[in-house]
């Protein structure tokens, strides 16, 4: 029984399986290039959750490398400065490669590190110091959140944000201050300056949690649904396979039992019961063998009742009726008694 359940749970896998592969749709050219899992089987959740994390990422990747090649001209002038894009050009490249070869949380945390240090790279090393015109591009830090939170665990929004916060702190603890900056201090002092890009650090990491979150979450409940109406549509056809072999086996047996041995039962290979159906061919075919060796019996029976009769009436004098030939194995002692009973 536990054979015939595990082969039954095989075919069934099989064809979930073939359903997957046969939903899936063959990526385009980036996509191909930049990210992993397309072209390998997308059977359970996971699977398809790492996939399309991937692509996400090429995505991501591809937005990033376009807006480092239009900041290029901008750079012409300041070879720091393209230092810095050829530097964030290379880094994305290698995002893209490890991304291809799979191992796309790799690429979200040099994506993560290549922002964060771009956008602190390019308010540093001024010649007149931190300015405040400067300040507003700590904002930009929140583009490594939403990343984060979209190609890693969502939780990492908050290690992210975190990470953030320290770096603006020890940004402006450091670098040296403009004149302008250093009125600000004077004037406001250091935490009106820095709660707004701290604030938003904060604000977008618990929004992007809780938009990913959800939006995982729907993701595995569409997949949860997708697989049970796969599950139920392959049920459906196991057991229209099963209730065709059930009446196939129950046509053979109710012919065998009325005595037809030569009937035998025709089930598919894929079908579940078949190696039931094979057994049920040998069973009949023996009994079948049986019957006749019976029938050969009860005949040869018969005809030594016959021949004793007539081996009475041969000693008694009186003239012997022998046996017809009857195919049994007494044939060659009647057709010797016969020949001799001169």
């Amino acid at each position: 029984m536990m054979g015939n359940m595990q082969q039954t749970r095989e075919p069934m896998m099989d064809s979930i399986a073939l359903g997957q592969r046969a939903g899936q749709q063959r990526p385009n050219l980036w996509l191909r290039i930049a990210s992993s899992g397309w072209d390998k089987p997308q059977v359970t959740v996971a699977q398809r959750e790492a996939v399309r994390r991937s692509q996400l990422t090429a995505w991501i990747l591809l937005g990033l490398l376009v807006a480092d090649v239009l900041l290029t001209p901008a750079g012409l002038g300041d070879f720091p400065t393209l230092m810095a894009i050829a530097l964030v050009g290379v880094g994305i490249l290698v995002a893209v490669a490890l991304n291809r070869l799979g191992y796309t949380t790799a690429a979200g945390v040099l994506l993560i590190v290549l922002i964060i240090g771009a956008d602190i790279g390019a308010i540093s090393g001024g010649a007149g110091g931190l300015q405040v015109v400067d300040l507003p591009a700590y904002d930009l830090l929140v583009i490594a959140i939403i990343i984060a939170a979209s190609i890693l665990p969502p939780l990492s929004a908050f290690l992210v944000a975190a990470i953030n916060v320290g770096a603006i702190i020890l940004h402006f603890a450091f670098e040296p201050h403009a004149a302008d900056l250093i009125q600000q201090v004077n004037t406001l002092g250091v935490l009106p300056l820095l709660a707004r890009p701290v604030a938003l650090q904060v604000i977008i990491a618990a929004v992007a949690f809780l938009w990913v979150h959800g939006t995982q979450e729907q993701i595995r409940r569409a997949d949860r649904a997708e697989e049970i109406a796969q599950l139920e549509s392959v049920v459906a056809d196991q057991k229209r396979a099963l209730d065709q072999g059930v009446q196939e086996l129950t046509r053979a047996f109710v012919q065998a039992a009325n005595g037809d041995y030569n009937v035998r039962v025709n089930i598919p290979r894929q079908n579940p019961l078949w190696s039931l159906g094979a057994q049920m061919n040998t069973f009949v075919q023996r009994l079948q063998q049986a019957g006749q060796a019976s029938f050969e019996l009860d005949r040869t029976r018969q005809e030594a009742f016959r021949l004793a009769a007539a081996l009475d009436d041969w000693r008694a004098g009186r003239m012997p009726l022998w046996p017809a030939p009857s195919g049994t194995l007494l044939d060659a002692i009647i057709q010797r008694l016969s020949g001799n009973r001169g």
